[in-house]
């Protein structure tokens, strides 16, 4: 039996949020002055918060401000709350011991980002990992064999399969929100597609044969497509990415061991080699430059993240359980959160009172229409021009895939961010 711990960053003004939950808000629930109302999905008010929050970091129970940022940026982002000690990897949550069986061993309380080249090592099975639900109970999943066949509940996870060389045994997937690269463009267009993640049913996956269902946390919980547990009295097993749940903290450092974790449970470690190896250097080399750079600042940045600029009126992300890999990763960058809330209907005079420093403008398909004509419309309206991020030009655009999901692609969107907070000489 072994135990695996790991650690947490959390900001302590960040309300609960549930990730892609965005809540309906009449204009009339925010107001202009330097702290923000927010009301609820039932409209009742949810917290006042200020516009700007230059807040304070805990990490490890540490409570530091954000002129100390750069003694602890390297830790910032090499907080696994997921730790990887071998080649036999699982995941827990920070402060709770999972007890291990099977195949599995121990993973060390912290472990910073790696520095050693990954090196490959077959399988040995039976694998156990430590997983983590919708509903953020731990539990273990047993793999005998590598998995013949699997059905993906993310574009995210089929992106993986593919660049491991797996998409043969990917026997259904989710309708794409978003265009796959082109590294795996061809292999991916051999996957029959289900139908919509959001209504795509149990008995439609079922009925395609999978040995895995793999997929984020929140799928798997009453609310979801279906449990854990379901699956597994139907002898289907699950897989889970530790870099959706929020009760696990997620980190850019766990993506990189949830590639681990899929590739071994495949026994394909040959194939992440590569992939696994240069975003380790990509995230070293962000670690690096962060900690220059945040001893060197004067004073945190704000960040909003903005969504659905139409009319003149915009959303933001956000939500209302736990933490997320986007707002981990910004903060681990030693910027500040300028809304924590998701909201629709927002105006100019609501960007106003957020007043942030810079704007992430998430685009995505659906808004091919309007999404191109967003910076210049910012850029040109005469009641925002005081605003930090629109007098500065620090609006950059992030395409959905490269931020929202558990992606690969999410290290491009993170040297994005780090390039407006951070521009080089």
């Amino acid at each position: 039996m072994s135990s695996v711990y790991g650690s947490r960053l959390i900001c302590p003004w960040i309300k609960e949020y549930a990730m892609f939950n965005f809540h309906k808000l009449d204009k009339d629930s925010f107001v202009t002055s330097r702290h923000v109302c927010l009301r609820d999905s039932a409209g009742m008010p949810a917290q006042t918060a200020p516009a700007t929050t230059k807040g304070w970091m805990y990490m490890d129970r540490l409570c530091m401000n954000r002129r100390q940022f750069a003694a602890a940026a390297g830790l910032a982002f090499a907080l696994p709350v997921f730790a990887a000690a071998s080649a036999r990897t699982a995941w827990a949550d920070d402060a709770k011991p999972v007890e291990e069986s099977g195949a599995t061993t121990e993973a060390p309380a912290e472990q910073a980002i790696s520095t050693e080249p990954y090196v490959p090592a077959a399988t040995a099975y039976p694998l156990t990992l430590a997983l983590v639900d919708g509903e953020g109970t731990e539990f273990e999943q047993t793999f005998e064999a590598a998995p013949a066949t699997a059905v993906t509940l993310t574009d995210s996870m089929a992106e993986i399969m593919c660049l491991l060389g797996l998409a043969d045994r990917v026997v259904g997937t989710v309708t794409p929100e978003a265009t796959m690269p082109e590294t795996v463009a061809d292999a991916y267009a051999q996957i029959p597609q289900l139908g919509d993640k959001k209504t795509l049913s149990r008995e439609t996956i079922v009925g395609v044969g999978p040995e895995v269902v793999m997929g984020r946390a929140m799928t798997f919980n009453k609310d979801g497509q279906t449990s854990a547990a379901d699956y597994n009295e139907m002898g289907i097993n699950v897989y889970i990415q530790p870099a959706t749940s929020a009760k696990m903290n997620p980190t850019l450092q766990g993506i990189v061991d949830d590639i681990k974790n899929v590739a071994e449970v495949f026994d394909a470690q040959e194939a992440a080699s590569d992939l696994v190896n240069d975003l380790q250097d990509r995230l070293a080399a962000i670690e690096s430059r962060v900690a220059e750079a945040a001893a060197a600042a004067e004073a945190a940045q704000s960040v909003l993240i903005m969504t659905n600029f139409k009319d003149g009126t915009f959303g933001t992300f956000g939500g209302k359980t736990g933490a997320s890999l986007q707002f981990n990763m910004i903060e681990a960058m030693g910027a500040t959160m300028a809304s924590t809330e998701s909201a629709s209907g927002l105006t100019y005079e609501n960007l106003v009172a957020f007043n942030p420093d810079v704007i992430l403008y998430i685009t995505a398909n659906r808004n091919a229409d309007t999404d191109p004509l967003v910076l210049d419309t910012i850029y040109a309206e005469p009641s925002v021009q005081e605003v930090p991020a629109v007098a500065n030009k620090k609006i950059v655009e992030i395409p959905y895939a490269e931020f929202m999901d558990a992606s690969p692609r999410v290290f491009d969107s993170a040297e994005k961010i780090l390039d407006v907070l951070y521009p080089q000489a």
